[in-house]
Order: C-alpha cells, then structure tokens, then sequence
C-alpha cells in the first residue's frame, strides 16, 4: 500500500517531480484553453459573419475604399483563432463561396484564397491564440498578405484588371483593425464566470 497516494495527489515525492509538477500547475495557470472560458455562440458567429458580409459590400468613394479592411479574412481568422473546434476550414471554404457570389469574381477564388491563409491560421492557433492583439496583428500580417497575393494572382491568371493597391492596402488596414476587432469581440463574448 505504500506505492498508493491519496486521490487529488498528483506530484512525486522526488525534487524533480515536484518541480515538474510545479511547472505543470503553472502552466495551467498561465495559459488557461480558451475554449474553457471563453465559449462562442452559434449565433455570435452568424453575426460577426452577416456584419463582415455587409460591410464589405457597402460602397465606397474609391480613395476610402483603398482603405477598407478585409472584413471577411478577418473575422475567418478570428474565429479560426479563436474557436478552431467550432469554425473550421470547411466554413471558411463555404464563407469564401458566398463572397465569390457577392462580388461576382471567379468562383472559388475567395474560396481558395480564404482556404489557404486560413490553414496556416489554424497551424499557429495554439501559439497566437494568447498573445495581446497588436501581436497577432503583426503575425497575422503576413497571412493577410498571402490571402492578397492569392487574389491578385487568381485576377492575373484569369485575365482580370486588378489594381495592385486595392488588393495590397487593405493588408495594412487589416492589421491595423486587427486590435479593434478583438476588443469588440471581448466585449460581446466576455469569458464565463467559473461558480
């Protein structure tokens, strides 16, 4: 019976076991899964998407539309970010159908586009995920850039005049509104209160 410890008794009885023990509680401390308090609404999600969806269709005179945001990559990596187990690439996949539709470009070429950046997205998810918003706007700036580059290039490919400045400003803007939209989305979606 010595060999057995009493329930609730995780740590070893050596210096080393303890100490990795220790780290472990600290880890868990430190980077808390997000999925544990910060649990997002189906309807949350449907809403950010609709809002995206609107404001990218509103038109604009051309020298602020140099200066939208890419709303609809941007609310794709944020829920890719932050909820991977409930947004995934297939929403991404369909979310990039139905802007090809709105905006009448080839389609599946949002699709495509919104696809790719959106797997490296999901591959950095578990590093990104906790660091502040001007960090992950600085990380997410080259997948942005990417998400561009693929339509620029999707528009050369099929014959498409596209200017290069409203495909690649909005990249700055992205990352710019970056922290905003994080703020916001902490503030409609609070982490939960543990009882």
């Amino acid at each position: 019976m010595e060999g057995r410890r009493p329930a609730g008794h995780q740590c070893g009885r050596t210096a080393g076991s303890a100490s990795r023990c220790r780290a472990s509680r600290l880890r868990a401390v430190r980077f808390p899964a997000v999925s544990d308090d910060r649990r997002a609404s189906a309807p949350l999600i449907l809403i950010s998407i609709l809002l995206a969806l609107v404001l990218s269709k509103i038109m604009l005179p051309d020298p602020l539309a140099v200066l939208r945001p890419a709303m609809v990559p941007m609310i794709v990596f944020y829920w890719l970010l932050m909820v991977p187990d409930r947004f995934g690439l297939t929403m991404a996949a369909v979310l990039g159908l139905v802007l090809d539709v709105l905006t009448g470009t080839l389609l599946g070429a949002h699709a495509f586009a919104l696809t790719v950046s959106g797997y490296l997205v999901a591959r950095m998810a578990l590093i990104v995920r906790f660091w502040p918003a001007w960090q992950q706007s600085l990380a997410l700036l080259p997948m942005w850039g990417l998400y561009a580059f693929l339509m620029f290039w999707i528009d050369g490919v099929t014959h498409r005049n596209a200017d290069a400045l409203l495909r690649f400003a909005p990249v700055l803007t992205t990352a710019i509104a970056w922290p905003l939209l994080c703020g916001v989305m902490s503030w409609a979606n609070p982490p939960t209160e543990d009882a």
